[in-house]
């Protein structure tokens, strides 16, 4: 068996990394051990990048804590899980399923499934249900359906 070949979480972990990685300049990234963050208690295991003062935190648990200058923190689980919480206070979790939670500061869920299915609950306790044909049913709070 090839000794190159990767877990799917290994895999998964991989491709998160490399996609908050595309989004610095491609000169290279750069990261400076124990540089203190403003703000932030100075931890031995924190590593600012040079090109954006994104700090790196591994955590004792196994997960990194990414935090961004603008407040975006994103902390990658070591089971393969993401969860991102915006300056704005929408939060975004990727399960190690494959499924996507996004709450919204307004109270609004949605699930995103990975067989492309989603159930958004809106604030008012309604809630939308589209199924993988793209086909959706809007369940009212008092329990009524009404299709779409």
């Amino acid at each position: 068996m090839n000794k190159f070949i990767l877990s799917q979480k290994t895999q998964l972990f991989v491709l998160i990394i490399f996609l908050l990685l595309i989004e610095l300049p491609l000169s290279g990234v750069l990261f400076a051990v124990n540089s203190p963050a403003p703000n932030l208690q100075q931890q031995s295991n924190a590593y600012p990048t040079q090109q954006d003062d994104t700090l790196i935190i591994k955590n004792a648990d196994g997960s990194s804590t990414l935090t961004k200058p603008d407040g975006t923190k994103i902390i990658i689980g070591n089971d393969g899980s993401a969860t991102q919480t915006n300056p704005d206070g929408t939060k975004i979790i990727q399960k190690n399923d494959g499924s996507i939670v996004v709450t919204s500061p307004n109270g609004a869920v949605v699930i995103k499934n990975k067989d492309g299915s989603s159930i958004k609950t809106n604030p008012d306790g309604s809630k939308i249900i589209t199924n993988v044909d793209g086909s959706s049913i809007r369940i009212n709070k008092n329990g009524t359906k009404v299709n779409q």
